[in-house]
């Protein structure tokens, strides 16, 4: 994966590169200890595609899913820049579905950390007509 810095912004402080890295792979590898443990567990995500706040547990849930349901899911194009508490990344998400259809959509997440650098807010925008979501969560896929 490429990691560029457009238009000349500061650089990402290196301790908010290596969560950004770590969240991102965990995310991709459904690696859902980690992001519980990359998350505050006071922790909100929202996303534009609901505009509705999530829990750590909701959105571990979400990705739980995205993990069982997104083949060969992955971050590329990935542009990252500095914001006030965190850091802002676009990229774009590829995969497949489960029956093999592929996906391509451009994303920007905002994400926040607190002082322990565990993220505390994440805002994520893409094109929700562009990659398969759920229509419903059943309780007993909660990571």
């Amino acid at each position: 994966m490429t990691v560029s810095n457009p238009g000349g912004h500061p650089p990402l402080d290196p301790a908010l590169v290596d969560i950004a890295v770590a969240f991102f792979e965990a995310v991709s590898q459904g690696d859902m200890d980690a992001v519980r443990d990359m998350y505050s567990p006071e922790v909100l995500v929202w996303h534009n595609f609901d505009r509705k706040w999530q829990s750590r547990e909701e959105n571990l849930q979400l990705l739980s899913w995205v993990s069982k349901n997104w083949v060969n899911f992955r971050f590329e194009d990935v542009r990252r820049q500095a914001i006030a508490g965190g850091f802002l990344q676009q990229h774009t998400m590829r995969g497949e579905d489960t029956d093999g259809v592929p996906f391509d959509s451009p994303s920007i997440l905002l994400v926040w950390v607190d002082e322990r650098m565990l993220i505390t807010r994440v805002q994520e925008y893409f094109e929700s007509g562009q990659v398969p979501l759920p229509t419903g969560l059943p309780e007993d896929e909660v990571a």
